[in-house]
């Protein structure tokens, strides 16, 4: 039973939905979480948690979040992986407060961010466990703001936690701030409603045919969208099971998500493009023996570019553990859709389209709109409505877009107000920043606006070019390369000049070889000349905190000396240089 079928309780919020399912079911298994991939099977690294145990913890937080905050309040959420991160969240939707979640501010970028969202958000506290408490404390975005360590609050305090009324929330009440990923400046709180999360669930749960059967298994970080929506809300929601281990255990070791997959019994996971490409290069030949992926039978791929590459090479190397390409579902979405606007139908292999004004490129297809959801593909610049095949700015209405962005009217009426000039009685659309075009209904998505590298008038892809380099030299780190257009203005003439900045496991004695490998890629692969290619430490390109290449930041900090460089090849990639 999906939650699209299954009956609706008489509130219209997600607190009322999920209070109900643990009633209903209050011994059925929630979560299992795996605190250690290394060995899951040992005692304590997997902690199954039942409907019943999460609503009576998450009841209990409720209280102590209601003796501390007023409704409607902001609570900043900095748990780590664990079922605390869930039961708090669950308890700022009990008491009636806004869940904010975030990253937690380990890293300076993280740090960054998250005094970006408190300067934004304005929350009346954080919370956290007591281990990290003192330590969030000190970060300099949260000096002075309330914490709160949740695993310090007594589950059978005698507080009223399970007996005080909740009032149920209305459809157009806040659920939670989303904080986007920043990757084209400061991140903007997106405000999600009850109604438009149902919805969007609804319409996942759908077209991924999900039912009580099915088991999620999920890494993905739970203060982002597709973490927290698709790896959290919705197994909740449509009454499966799901397996969570750590983003963090990933990253270490990306074959812990197969092997979770094996061990489980997963039908159904979602990753970005990004980790395909990690399992295929991380995977020995005696890892990969032991895999046993022929229960797993939808792969959502989304969140950044699907490469077809990626696609065949993910196939390809695991076909022999059962796995086949019809599996992997293409998906596009975006926070401010609350999350999935497209996705194929299971078992449909993923579509490729050549795009005819860009010789040699091919995007792979993100499906057809959910149920509810259309999708238009205007010009950017005139707002008329794009013929079939056309690329364009992708426009999306439909029940899941969100109410706009907190606290900020004027970029919520750009956004989130779009009308075509040649139907202006339709509407309103989110304009989504993204170009893509329609193809006989099918959805493909090209790249973003920001983004795009516009050379003797015609345009490319970054992405493309990132990939020809990182895929040169193996030295090259894969999806941690920046391309982006250094403009410049000579004698009022106005020219490009073409860079890339890439992480390098190498010394400097070897950038030539590999600009020259690089440049020759480039040239192939997207008929450009490379001006310079700049080799930089490993885990310094600039990203958001879903991973995501912040294009921008990297020119800025090419063209102002903050890349932590290793060498620089100019063209003709001869002398290197510092």
């Amino acid at each position: 039973m999906s939650i699209g079928s299954m009956p609706r309780p008489q509130a219209a919020g997600l607190d009322t939905l999920l209070r109900d399912r643990a009633r209903r079911t209050p011994e059925a298994l929630a979560f299992r979480f795996v605190l250690d991939s290394r060995d899951p099977d040992a005692p304590g690294n997997t902690l199954a948690v039942t409907r019943a145990a999460l609503d009576t913890r998450a009841r209990a937080l409720a209280a102590a979040l209601r003796s501390r905050a007023r409704p409607g309040d902001r609570v900043l959420l900095l748990h780590p992986h664990g079922p605390e991160y869930v039961a708090a969240f669950l308890a700022c939707l009990y008491a009636g407060v806004v869940a904010v979640p975030a990253n937690p501010p380990d890293t300076p970028a993280g740090a960054a961010r998250v005094a970006a969202i408190v300067r934004d958000a304005r929350p009346a506290l954080f919370a956290t466990d007591a281990a990290h408490l003192a330590g969030h404390q000190s970060a300099p975005g949260l000096r002075g703001l309330p914490g709160l360590a949740t695993d310090t609050i007594d589950d059978s305090v005698d507080d009223g936690a399970a007996t005080v009324p909740i009032r149920p929330a209305a459809a157009g009440d806040i659920a939670f701030l989303q904080y986007t990923s920043g990757s084209t400046g400061d991140p903007r709180g997106v405000v999600v409603t009850h109604a438009g999360l149902l919805a969007n669930m609804a319409a996942m749960a759908d077209r991924f045919r999900l039912t009580p059967d099915d088991r999620l298994v999920s890494w993905l970080p739970p203060y982002h969208d597709m973490g927290l929506i698709l790896g959290i809300l919705l197994p909740l929601c449509s009454g499966t099971d799901a397996v969570l281990s750590s983003p963090f255990e990933f990253m270490v070791d990306p074959l812990s998500w197969l092997e979770n997959l094996t061990r489980f019994g997963g039908t159904f996971s979602a990753a970005p493009n990004f980790a395909y490409d990690l399992c295929v290069r991380k995977a020995t030949p005696e890892r990969a023996a032991a895999l046993d992926l022929s229960a797993w039978r939808l792969a959502v791929n989304g969140a950044e570019p699907v490469r077809r590459a990626t696609i065949e090479r993910f196939a390809e190397r695991f076909a022999p553990s059962g796995f086949s390409a019809e599996r992997i579902a293409p998906g596009y979405g975006l926070a401010e859709a609350t999350l999935m606007v497209s996705g194929p139908d299971p078992g449909t292999r993923a579509r490729v389209t050549p795009l005819p004004a860009h010789a040699g490129s091919h995007v792979v297809g993100v499906g057809r709109a959910v149920a509810g959801t259309e999708v238009r593909v205007v010009d950017p610049a005139t707002l008329r409505t794009r013929a079939d095949g056309t690329e364009g700015e992708i426009w999306v209405r439909g029940p899941g877009v969100a109410a706009g962005y907190w606290q900020r009217p004027d970029a919520t009426a750009a956004t989130f107000a779009a009308r075509p000039a040649d139907a202006p009685d339709t509407g309103p659309y989110l304009r989504t920043g993204d170009l893509g075009l329609l193809r006989d209904g099918e959805l493909y998505v090209t790249g973003r606006i920001k983004d795009v590298i516009i050379v003797h008038g015609r345009n490319h892809y970054p992405q493309d070019i990132e990939e020809a380099v990182w895929s040169a030299d193996p030295r090259l780190r894969p999806g941690c390369v920046a391309a982006f257009d250094a403009a410049f203005d000579t004698e009022g003439a106005a020219g490009s000049r073409l860079v890339a900045v890439a992480e390098y496991d190498g010394t400097p004695d070897g950038a030539t070889a590999v600009g020259a490998a690089a440049g020759r890629a480039v040239v192939r692969a997207c008929g450009l000349r490379l001006a310079e290619l700049v080799l930089i430490r490993r885990r310094t390109v600039p990203k958001t905190s879903a991973g995501k290449i912040r294009r921008s930041t990297a020119r800025d900090a090419y063209l102002h000396g903050g890349l932590d460089e290793i060498a620089r090849v100019p063209a003709p990639f001869g002398a290197v240089r510092r």
